[in-house]
Order: structure tokens, then sequence, then C-alpha cells
């Protein structure tokens, strides 16, 4: 262990008081990363089951269309009639229902019930003169609305799916009530069906599913809404081409998508950079007209001059222009409108991009969930994204997760998307606490993250710039090119920086006594917290105070501190 003599017993006292608060802080420390282990793990929990729970939803209801097939078949073809259901399976005449004939693709208006009901199994379907009954008593089909309930309604006719409702009967529009059965959604077993529904109803919705069949059980140009919500989803009949598709159409169609993927990556991820960059050095210029507010309430003045210490871009001229006896409000104006300008043209761009880049039918609010979990990466990068490996790292893995729900965005007509937005919030989430948990820690233990060196790359520009300005905005899109070296990158640097602090504070033992101080009394001897670099074990609270008890010796010339140089393998092997 490093032994330091002084005779100014203040700075060992700090130190004392440091290594004795140690423990505690070490405890803390601990109990937080315990914290945030368990939210790591819980994340990945996230991930891996909601990821399984979206591959189930997607093979068993996306690109199907069978229920509503069978639905319309087994449900018109016994209006006005009671059938066993024995006679109707055995007579393929009430199955020939042709379901995709002109009329009913382009004039008609189909009604959807959405899974209320249960088909009756092997007892019979009664029928009166307008709809059909379950075992329940509950209406699955009908020429007419009596006792329907109607969910959503469906056209293949864009003119008939805007109509109002009274002018049917004036253009002769047929309509067509229809119920999706819950079988369609569960195992047989009725325990296992009525909780699977209701979790599916809760947890997920049905829109997806409905969508689906609507879409698979006709291939037209669809219009489907929702009456509830009045939500609409629209669709052409060419989405359906790839079905018909051979190996190279198909490789084309995903490369397609892929450079889509990479091109939406980089239109909202540099937007959002920027709009994040204006609301940071813009955005703050709200809060000096707030301070002189405060200020005429009775806040002291030192307050603003504290504000201006800490962004000061915008403090140090405000500063000149008050020493000057000039008003700030012209410059803080400007801030605040430019932040208006930044923030009105991201807004507009999520409209002109939802026909560029998201021309499809998607579930409500789904830009917006893609734009938000976009700002969050940048604020992440901004404030924690410091270290090498976090720079390194991070952007790559972000890139990934974006590209890959993209691509199932857009080589699906109509996933689960909202399932998917979960796993990719989930997974983008686990990526930050991992970052944080094994590279920033580390690298701030190590004192490659410090006051002295907040970032591990940086971009250097190639022109002067004062340093109480910002760069421009154009070098948000300048390459990272420069790096910053800390004192453990290699054994030189660390071998120099120890020589150097032991020669230049041994040179001043020979100061004079600091009067009333007995050297006796002055000699302490603390021990330290070693703090293991990547390659060497330099105890970094030694380097640290070293340099502290450098300055303090060059400034006083009073405090003799000797340092005992450590070796390497004997920390190592402690």
């Amino acid at each position: 262990m490093g032994r330091i003599g002084a005779r100014d017993s203040s700075v060992a006292m700090e130190f004392r008081n440091e290594i004795a608060s140690s423990g505690t802080g070490r405890r803390r420390g601990a109990a937080d990363l315990r914290f945030w282990e368990i939210v790591e793990y819980a994340l990945m929990a996230i991930v891996i089951g909601s990821t399984v729970l979206t591959v189930y939803l997607h093979r068993q209801f996306v690109e199907d269309g069978s229920c509503l097939q069978q639905a319309l078949r087994e449900q018109h073809s016994l209006v006005g009639k009671v059938v066993d259901r024995a006679e109707y399976e055995s007579n393929e005449t009430y199955k020939a229902v042709a379901i995709k004939e002109p009329g009913l693709l382009s004039d008609s208006l189909l009604r959807i019930n959405a899974f209320n009901s249960y088909s009756t199994g092997h007892g019979s379907l009664v029928a009166d003169y307008d709809q059909v009954l379950d075992h329940d008593g509950r209406v699955v089909g009908s020429a007419s609305e009596k006792n329907f309930a109607v969910d959503y309604e469906f056209s293949c006719s864009s003119s008939v799916a805007r109509m109002n409702s009274s002018l049917y009967k004036v253009y002769g529009i047929s309509t067509y009530n229809v119920s999706l059965h819950a079988d369609c959604l569960a195992p047989s077993s009725p325990y296992i069906r009525s909780f699977w529904v209701n979790l599916i109803r809760v947890a997920f919705g049905v829109d997806a599913i409905v969508v689906n069949q609507a879409m698979y059980a006709f291939q037209c140009d669809g219009y489907l809404k929702n009456l509830a919500t009045k939500e609409i989803w629209s669709w052409d009949k060419r989405d359906f081409d790839y079905l018909n598709y051979g190996l190279f159409r198909k490789a084309v169609r995903k490369l397609a998508a892929f450079f889509m993927s990479i091109l939406s990556f980089a239109l909202v991820s540099q937007i959002t950079a920027l709009l994040v960059r204006v609301l940071v050095t813009s955005g703050v210029a709200i809060t000096f007209p707030l301070f002189n507010l405060f200020q005429r309430l009775g806040l002291n003045q030192h307050r603003r001059q504290l504000l201006s210490l800490s962004y000061p871009w915008l403090g140090a001229q405000i500063e000149l222009l008050h020493t000057s006896n000039q008003s700030s409000n012209p410059l803080v104006s400007a801030h605040l409108f430019n932040v208006l300008l930044y923030y009105t043209m991201y807004e507009a761009c999520q409209i002109v991009w939802s026909f560029w880049l998201y021309n499809k039918s998607m579930p409500a609010g789904q830009m917006q969930q893609i734009f938000g979990l976009v700002m969050i990466c940048e604020y992440f990068s901004m404030i924690f994204a410091r270290s090498l490996l976090t720079i390194q790292f991070f952007p790559r893995v972000m890139m990934f997760y974006y590209i890959a729900f993209h691509l199932y965005f857009y080589l699906v007509p109509y996933g689960f998307t909202s399932m998917a937005t979960i796993t990719w919030y989930a997974a983008c989430l686990h990526a930050m606490v991992y970052c944080l948990r094994y590279h920033e820690v580390k690298a701030f233990q190590r004192g490659r993250v410090s006051f002295e060196q907040p970032r591990s790359l940086y971009s250097e520009i190639p022109q002067p710039q004062w340093n109480m300005l910002l760069p421009p905005l154009w070098s948000m899109f300048y390459p990272l090119n420069r790096s910053q070296r800390s004192i453990y990158d290699d054994e030189d640097s660390v071998a120099n920086y120890i020589t150097d602090t032991t020669s230049t504070v041994n040179a001043s033992i020979s100061a004079p006594p600091v009067q009333g101080v007995s050297p006796r009394e002055s000699t302490q001897e603390v021990s330290e917290t070693e703090v293991s670099s990547s390659r060497y074990a330099i105890p970094g609270g030694a380097v640290a105070r070293a340099a502290e008890a450098r300055r303090r010796a060059q400034s006083a010339r009073a405090v003799p501190v000797v340092i005992e140089e450590h070796d390497p393998n004997h920390d190592h092997a402690a």
C-alpha cells in the first residue's frame, strides 16, 4: 500500500475522512449495481418472452383468412333454414357459397362481430327467417341488423366504405352480418379457450387478427373500420402479389425492404439528433428569463452568474450584453424561436415521411412510438455514451434493432407490430443498462472517463473555434476522428507520470515547515483503496491524490509528500 507523509494535517484528514466513508459508499454502490443487474435480467426476460409471443401470434394469425371464409360459408348458407350440423357438413351445397362473387366484393358491406361467440361443435345451428343463432342463443349470422352487435365494417370498395348508411338502399348496397368465432383464437378446451380469448382481447387486442382475416379472405382493395375506435385500415390488392413471387423476386423484395430500413434509420436518427442538439443548446435559453423573474422575487444575484457558467455558450454572450448595458431579450428570443422552428420541422418530417417511408396501414400511434424510441436513444447517447466501448457498441446495436423491426414492418403487410414494438423497446433499454453496467462504470473507475476526459472519442473540426461557442450544426455529421488518451494507455506514460510526480513533490521537502505545526504532528499514514485498470493495477486513488498533493506543494511549498511506487505484479496478486 502507498504511504503519504505530509506536514499539512488537513490534507491527511481529508484523505482519512474519504477512506472512512468509502465503506458506506461501496455498500451503497454494490446495492445500486445489484438493482441494475436485476433490471437487466428483467428486461432480458421481457425481450425473450415478447419475442416468443410475437412469433406465436404471427404464425397463428398473420396471412390467414380462413376463419372469415368459414364463417361466411357457414352462416349465410343457413339463413332462412334449420339445418343440423351433420347434415350441413355432409351437404356440399351449403359449403359452396361463393364469397368472392363480384357483388360481395364491390357492391357490398360486411359487418363483423369479432370473437364474441363460439361455434356449436357437434350440436345444431338454429336459424330463423333472418338470423343464425349459436347454442347459447347469440346471433352469429344475419341478413339484417336485428340483435346484431357490429364491431367492424369492411368493403372492397372505398366508395361503399365511406358511404352513409342511409344511402345503402338508394344505391342497392347489400350488407352481410357475420361473426368470427372465438374458436379461431384458442384451443378446443373450453377453460383454456376462455382464458386465452380474454387474454388476447385485454393484452393485445384483436385488431391485427381481424385485419388479416379481412385482407386474406378476399385479397382485394380493402377498407376496414373499427366502429369503437374509429380507426381505419386500407390496403391495395397488389400487396398480395408477393404470395406468387419466385425465389429471385422474393430476394429482391427483401433487399428493397433492407434498403428502406437503412434509409429510415438514417433520416429518423439524424433529424432526431438535430432536434436534441437544438433543444440542448437553444432550449436552455428559457431558464435565463425564469431566473431573472426569480431574482426580482428576491433570489440572490449570484444565481444568475452560476447559470451563465453552466451554459457558457449563452451565458458569456448574455454577460457581455449586460456589461455593455444592453438587453439580452433579443438573444434569448432568437434562441427560443430557433427551437420553435426546428420542432415544427421535426413534426413536419413525421408527416412527410409517413408517406415516404410508412405508406401502409399500421396501428394507431406507431409513428410516434418509433420517433419516441429514437429520441430516447439520442438522449442516452448524449448523456451516458462516454467510454470507448459504449461509443462503438451502442449505436451499432441500436441500428441492428431498428433494422430488424423495420424488416418485419416492411415485409409483412400487417403483422403484430405492437408486440414487436414492445420487444424493440425492451431490447434497447436492455442495451442501455448493459452499457452502463459493463462499460461506463468500469471506464469511470479506471480513470478513462473523468472531468478532464469526459468522452473517449470526439470530432475535431478543421477550423478555429472560440471555447465559449458551440461547434456548428454541420459538425453533427462529422466523423469521430480523435480519441482521448488516458495515463493508463501505455506503460511509459504511467512510469513517466509517477516519476514526474515523485520528483516534483520530493523537491518541496526542503521547504520550511509550517509555523506552529511540528513534523511529528503532521506525519500521517493513510491506507488507500486500490482500483485496478484494464492493463495495469495502478491504484487510482493514489494517482489522483498524488496530483492533488503536487498542486498543493507547488502552491504552498510546505507539503512534503513521499509516494512509494507500486509493483503492478503485487497489485495484480492482491
